[in-house]
């Protein structure tokens, strides 16, 4: 779903991340950068602040241990992937 950069437009046909898989795509790279932008904005410092903040003033907004709770039950302790390929994403997201 991500097409690579038009040949001989900054550096040909090359991703803009490191991969392993030279010269093909490779989705373990992709996918572990997809993971850490998520989990990056979902922990950011001034975002848990707000969601501190925000629960103590209204109990209906989640709270950041909501958050961390949800991520973590949904990553670590979230039910084995059926495949191999699904499963080493899992590996490399938890790591």
């Amino acid at each position: 779903m991500i097409p690579p950069r038009a040949f001989g437009y900054e550096g040909g046909t090359t991703e803009l991340f490191s991969k392993r898989t030279d010269p093909t795509f490779d989705p373990i790279a992709a996918a572990t950068i997809a993971a850490d932008l998520a989990v990056s904005g979902l922990l950011e410092p001034h975002r848990a602040a707000r969601l501190i903040e925000f629960h103590s003033r209204n109990n209906t907004y989640p709270d950041f241990k909501e958050v961390v709770d949800a991520l973590i039950g949904l990553t670590w302790k979230g039910a084995a992937e059926k495949n191999a390929y699904q499963a080493e994403m899992l590996v490399l997201f938890r790591a």
